[in-house]
């Protein structure tokens, strides 16, 4: 599916979207996140706000918000229900047609929530809209621009084999789609995202917006970067509970291993790999621009490693990642691996 211009005039109805923004002890970066939100172009949004038994002075600036704001609802979780469970919780408890995704600490920028419902009212196929974003640090320094991510359903589809191609945060969905799924699934611990994309591509269509509508905050406590260990077996089961998106058993620890970026693969699982990926790029020519972009990146960060602990002389090891460098990534790693089989 081609991403097209807006068209406003098309638009003939504003249905009422629910941001879902789950709070936990966030009152370092909460307000700023929920009057971005506030400040939206689109207005008919209900504002769902989560407290989920926040300790800090969460609570106190919720509250401050709410009375600027009548559109803004608080939900004050009765004990500790941890991120899945909230957002499961807001779903249930959201009057919207549509839903968007809000972390507590997180910018939106004024015209996202319009922009996806506009792009989902003119694709009513479309299930899902996720956006590009930029990335910020702790105080708001930019970090980077933009990311690269595959744009259209098959580019995603493919994608969803290897990586998370979707900033949770910028998601916006239909209600009804989600539930006939069954929501979140409470077992994926820090991958409930990337576990229910899957779902919703092998049901249905999801679309990624090429344009940046969210700044998302690297300030080292992020949920996506820690718990590796219960990470690693979430994205087991979900490859086994989803195994008609294309898995196969045989590539079961390289899908792992790609997807938690461990970057200790073996000789032998580079060269499965690189097989792997002919395969794939054969059967999705059209659709893969985008994600042959990614996937070689991952595969260059793996030679790397390769390289490091080969026993080849220090000038062997140069010249390899020199070429590394030059962008034939692939290339190079085969050659690498062949004169050394």
């Amino acid at each position: 599916m081609a991403i097209e211009v807006f068209k406003k005039e098309s638009i003939n109805k504003m249905p009422l979207v629910t941001v879902i923004l789950p709070c936990y002890n966030a009152a370092l970066y909460v307000e700023e996140a929920v009057r971005s939100i506030m400040y939206q172009t689109y207005s008919n949004l209900e504002i769902l706000l989560i407290d989920d038994c926040s300790t800090d002075g969460t609570s106190a600036i919720l509250l401050s918000l709410e009375k600027e704001d009548k559109r803004i609802r608080i939900i004050r979780n009765e004990q500790n229900l941890r991120l899945v469970k909230t957002l499961n919780k807001g779903i249930d408890e959201a009057k919207g047609e549509f839903i968007a995704r809000m972390d507590a600490d997180d910018i939106s920028l004024p015209e996202r929530i319009e922009k996806q419902v506009e792009f989902m009212l003119l694709h009513p196929e479309v299930d899902l809209c996720g956006t590009n974003y930029s990335i910020i640090d702790g105080r708001g320094n930019k970090i980077q621009d933009s990311v690269t991510i595959p744009l259209t359903s098959k580019e995603i589809a493919v994608a969803l084999l290897f990586t998370c191609p979707i900033g949770h945060p910028t998601v916006l969905f239909k209600k009804e789609k989600i539930q006939s799924i069954g929501k979140y699934d409470e077992q994926m611990i820090n991958i409930e995202d990337y576990e229910l994309w899957l779902r919703v591509s092998s049901s249905g269509l999801i679309v990624n917006l090429p344009e940046s509508l969210l700044k998302y905050r690297w300030h080292g406590e992020n949920i996506s970067i820690v718990g590796r260990d219960v990470k690693r077996g979430s994205v087991n089961l979900a490859i086994t509970k989803n195994v008609n998106c294309g898995f196969v058993e045989e590539f079961r620890e390289l899908h792992i291993k790609m997807i938690l970026a461990e970057w200790n693969y073996t000789e032998k699982e580079l060269k499965s790999f690189a097989l792997w990926k002919k395969t794939l790029l054969i059967l999705f020519e059209k659709e893969s621009k985008v994600f042959k972009k990614v996937f070689d990146s991952y595969y260059a960060l793996n030679m790397l490693c390769v390289i490091k602990n080969s026993k080849e002389n220090v000038k062997t090891k140069f010249l390899a990642f020199f070429n590394l460098l030059t962008i034939k990534p692939v290339r190079v790693v085969e050659h690498f691996l062949n004169k050394k089989s």
